[in-house]
């Protein structure tokens, strides 16, 4: 997943979500994970239009938004 840093660019990360929480890792094959959020109470919400990286990726952007 690509995940928006405050200064506008993008960076790869990767996540899993086991039952009510979702962790966070830099890199694909990590054993130790680098945050982790519990989702109990959070609501997504999908952004309105989809957006084309530089490179032609589509990005699907959404937020997570916490209580």
């Amino acid at each position: 997943m690509l995940r928006m840093l405050p200064e506008g660019k993008f960076k790869r990360y990767w996540f899993c979500l086991l039952s009510k929480e979702l962790y966070c890792y830099r890199k694909k094959d990590e054993e130790k994970h680098k945050g982790m959020h519990s989702l109990v109470g959070v609501y997504i919400r999908d952004e309105e239009k989809e957006e084309k990286l530089e490179n032609g990726t589509t990005v699907y952007p959404f937020k997570l938004i916490f209580p």
